[in-house]
């Protein structure tokens, strides 16, 4: 009899420990999926954030030259604002030419640039292309005095300016970061551009 009493209870003590088991893992389950549900809206918050657009502000200085006269090359100047959508740039920019030789004018220029870094950084080291349309004004060259030599024009009149290079850039999505770029300006003329820039 007592032999019975003992099996009874060791099965019905067996039978709760195994209800208790089964009753308490949905519970570590469902918060393993709360844990991970937690987890995926933390990440898209932070995708969400780093993807909107954020004003941008660079300023540069380089040179550029005719493919015709290399020879003439002149100190450039830039300064561009804009924003930023995650890897891509969007900047209204404007800048001008200060000629080293002869007796050249200033030169401006007014333009509208896109920008694509289109891959991954890599120690903050990040390559991008960049395209852009604008307008180029006329240079203020002097006329030359007799027995001096015929300056070489940038731009005699309005002229549509079309622009096309590769760059790389150093620096954090957010902050300073500094870049150098080189470009093509329409047919005639190339140059490069080294620019410090903030992320605000």
């Amino acid at each position: 009899m007592n032999t019975m009493r003992l099996g009874c209870l060791s099965a019905l003590f067996f039978l709760g420990m195994t209800s208790y088991a089964q009753a308490d893992t949905p519970k570590g389950a469902k918060a393993s999926v709360s844990s991970k549900a937690s987890i995926k809206s933390k990440a898209k918050a932070k995708l969400k954030q780093s993807s909107g657009a954020r004003f941008d502000l660079r300023i540069g200085g380089g040179a550029m030259l005719p493919w015709s006269h290399p020879d003439q090359a002149g100190n450039n100047f830039s300064l561009a604002m804009g924003a930023t959508f995650g890897a891509f740039r969007v900047a209204l920019g404007t800048g001008g030419v200060l000629p080293d030789s002869r007796a050249q004018g200033l030169f401006f220029n007014l333009w509208l640039e896109f920008e694509w870094r289109f891959t991954r950084s890599w120690h903050r080291l990040q390559p991008y292309l960049v395209a852009g349309l604008g307008v180029a004004f006329p240079d203020n060259a002097e006329e030359p005095r007799v027995g001096d030599p015929v300056p070489l024009r940038w731009s005699t009149s309005h002229e549509f300016l079309g622009m096309l290079g590769v760059g790389i850039r150093y620096g954090q999505d957010r902050g300073l970061y500094i870049s150098l770029d080189f470009r093509a300006y329409n047919h005639t003329h190339g140059g490069f551009n080294l620019s410090a820039g903030y992320v605000f």
